[in-house]
Parts: C-alpha cells; structure tokens; sequence
C-alpha cells in the first residue's frame, strides 16, 4: 500500500457512518496509485519552512504561524504538517522568512504574514495580512522578478528587463541595518532600485544583510554583512570566477562556485563553527575544495551543503539540526554527514532546524521542532535524524481551503463523480471558506493529484 492510500484508508475509516457511505459508493471508479505530485522547490525561514508543490504551483509552509507566514487565513500558533497557502496557485519559487513568506507567481511577488516593518510591501504601513498580497510598484509590462528572498523582516527581489535581459535588485521592508543598501537606515513600505554593482544574477537575504552575485563577486549590505563590519551599501566581499549561489543566515554567508573553489563562507565563527574553520576567531572566506557541492544554506549558527546526494553539516548542532544522529553543542566545524539521506538535490537550513528536498520530490527535516518545524506532527523537541514529513494530499481539498474536511470535500467529490451538481451541498455542511468548483475543475485536481478514474 503507498503512503497516499494508506493516508487516505485510515481517514476513511474514521468518517461518520453516513459520510462512508459515499465511499462505498465510489469504490467501483476510485483508485488511487502512486502519490504523482511532489515538492519542486524548498525555502526554510526562521522558525517555518514553506515548499512549492506539484504541476500546479501551489505553496505548501508549516511551523510557526504567529503573524500567518503559513496560513495567513488560519489563527493557529503554530502548524505541524505541510498546509497549502490560500490564495497562491502558479508559483514558480518561494522563500520563508522571519515571520513573513513570499512566493514568485506568473513574474510577480505575493507576501503574507507579518507586515510590522513593511516586509509585505504594500505601501499601506504595517499590520499583518489575512491573505497574500501583491507588492506594490515592483513589475512593469517589461521589468518581471526572476527570483525573491526574505529577510527577517525585509525582502528583496532580483528583476529582469525584458528587452535587454539587463538584471538589477529592489528591496523594502525594515532597514534599521541598511539590509535595503539605500545608503539609509529608514524603513521601505515599497520597494528600491539597489545600486553599486551591475548584472546580478543571484540573491540571498540573511537576517539583516543581503548578498548578491554580480560583477565577478559577492556583494553584501547590512549588518556585519562584510568579513568583519557593516555597510549601508554594497560592498565587495569575495570575488572569484564562476560565483553562481549564495546562501546567507544570521550571522553568516557562504557561496558556491564552479571551478577551483566549490565553497566560500564568511561571518562570524566565534561559538559555533559555522563557517567551518577550527579558528574561532577568523571571518573568512573559509573555502572548501575537497568537496563539489551543488546545494549549499547557511542557517541560524549552522551550514549544510549538498555533494552528490550526501549532506555535510557543520557548525552548532545542539538541537540536532546537524543531522548526524547525535547533539552536538559547542563549537563544531568539522563536517558531519546527515544520517539517512544518500539522494538530496537541495537543501534549506532554518534558525535551529534543517531540511533537505530529495531527488524523488520528497522532503525531509530535522534539529528543533519547537513550532512543528519538522513537519511531522511528533511532540518531540527536536530530532537529531532526518524524519520524512507527509503532505497533506491536494487530491481531497476539493474545494480549495487548504484543508481536507469529511463534510465538504468528500461529499463533492461523491457528487461529481456520480454526476450531481457539486455547489447543491446543505448550507449545514459548508464551511466558512468554501469555495465550489465546478465539475470539470474538480476531476481535474483530482486526475492531477494522483486519483484515476474507471469506466
């Protein structure tokens, strides 16, 4: 039995008597196989994590939800599985941050959550947001966002220029460090052209910093942002041929490269480790040659990078966001291998947890679960090994709420399959943010989410 039919078996078997009599019914014309859909990009924030899920570009986040970073509809503290993001359809990359996440949808950015510092860029001042809302000013006809990433309490968005592929970067949100690289301190409701380098072609918001590849190098502004100090502006921090990623945390960066170096991490080393050095007191750039690394993220104190399938992490691990089976507090720079986990193609490090996307479309966390970070409803603090988490299966939220409810989904899809209108549901079963489909739309989430039909 697969893990979406036994999901669903044991859900069935614990309907009302009257609900399950709708089951019954569809037993001649639903199977169920493989789970088909499966998570295409990973972004973990601060305390939650979100993911973009399956061919129709739905965002899935869990963890922390005090200010609605996973659910911006849902009140809950904290949310321990995978739930989809109301309001998001046909996104193409998302980014966790703080307590706020966005996502890049048909060219555009779509924020949710917290708004105290104007993170959500609306340029209607702060208050946190029931749904996602669009940034204010960022697109034109011909200047469309390739790639956003969240800070603490800031965000920027890497933009492309249609008509001559020329490429530059616009932040807003809380700039109390110059994350924004305005050559200010005060906070952007909408966001600013970023000036001092050309031709970026990747980006990456730590904390309070930002780093962008462009120009042969990595250029960073904000708080410690440099090797040892802070700058209002971008300033030149490694330079180097074949610069393609960076990846920047709390109190540190690291990038890839193609070539000689496959690693560069600079910051502060001091207590942990995290930029891999055995020299507490260095700020780098540490570079790593003897490993080709394809995915690298630097986390709260902590690093982990991907080489072929294996994970290396190194740095603080005392909630065993290292993954290598153990707590590993004090300072810790030698590389540990993560437990369990030989075919990774991405990785994503959070404040005190971990979590890596698989070559399958599967993802898997470890370290703090304080907020439900990991993913898999455990009441353990943290996990020292990488756990699987399950994803909450859109083939049964027929009507779209993020959520899978015995009353209304399943009785649509009961309705539609045996051809009944699906809107003529008693008003005592529909629930506060139902949205119908129509029977076309419906077969069709179904079919995509893994759900084949007989004759």
């Amino acid at each position: 039995m697969n893990g979406l039919t036994q999901r669903v078996t044991l859900w069935l078997a614990g309907l009302p008597w009257f609900v399950l009599g709708w089951c019954v019914a569809l037993a001649s014309v639903l199977v169920t196989p493989a789970y088909a859909q499966v998570y295409t990009q990973l972004s973990a924030g601060e305390y939650h994590n979100c993911a973009v899920f399956g061919s129709g570009g739905s965002v899935h986040c869990w963890g922390a939800n005090h200010s609605g970073q996973v659910s911006p509809s849902n009140p809950a503290m904290t949310i321990g599985r995978p739930t989809t993001v109301v309001g998001i359809s046909g996104a193409t990359q998302v980014s966790a941050g703080g307590s706020h996440s966005c996502a890049l949808v048909a060219g555009n950015v779509k924020c949710w959550g917290d708004n105290g510092a104007s993170q959500l860029g609306t340029g209607t001042g702060p208050g946190e947001r029931n749904a996602p809302v669009v940034i204010a000013g960022l697109t034109t006809v011909f200047n469309q966002v390739t790639r956003v990433t969240t800070g603490n309490r800031h965000s920027c968005a890497l933009m492309e220029f249609s008509l001559t592929a020329a490429r530059s970067v616009r932040c807003w949100g809380f700039n109390d460090h110059g994350q924004i690289g305005d050559g200010t301190t005060t906070t952007r409701a909408t966001p600013v052209t970023v000036t001092g380098f050309t031709n970026p072609t990747a980006i990456s918001a730590g904390v309070d910093r930002t780093c962008v590849v462009a120009d042969g190098g990595i250029w960073c502004w904000g708080y410690e942002s440099l090797l040892n100090g802070s700058s209002l502006t971008p300033t030149l921090v490694v330079s180097g041929a074949g610069l393609n990623v960076t990846a920047t945390g709390r109190q540190h960066a690291c990038a890839l490269f193609v070539g000689t170096a496959s690693a560069a991490c600079w910051g502060n080393n001091l207590l942990h480790g995290a930029l891999g050095s055995a020299d507490n007191l260095t700020h780098g750039p540490v570079y790593t040659t003897s490993k080709t690394y394809s995915s690298i993220s630097a986390g709260g104190f902590h690093t982990c990078a991907v080489d072929g399938g294996v994970i290396d992490c190194w740095g603080a691990g005392e909630l065993g966001q290292l993954g290598d089976g153990h707590v590993n507090g004090g300072f810790h720079p030698a590389k540990l291998r993560v437990f369990g986990i030989s075919n990774a193609a991405a990785v994503a490090a959070g404040h005190f947890h971990t979590c890596a996307l698989l070559a399958d479309g599967a993802v898997q966390c470890w370290g703090s679960n304080q907020y439900g970070q990991l993913g898999y409803e455990t009441n353990l603090d943290f996990s020292v090994t990488a756990g699987a988490i399950e994803s909450q299966p859109c083939s049964l939220d027929i009507d779209g709420d993020g959520s899978i409810n015995a009353m209304t989904d399943l009785i649509l899809m009961a309705r539609v399959i045996r051809g009944t209108n699906p809107t003529a549901v008693p008003t005592s079963v529909v629930g506060a943010n139902a949205t119908y489909k129509t029977p076309t739309e419906i077969l069709s989430r179904l079919s995509a989410c893994g759900v084949i039909y007989g004759p």
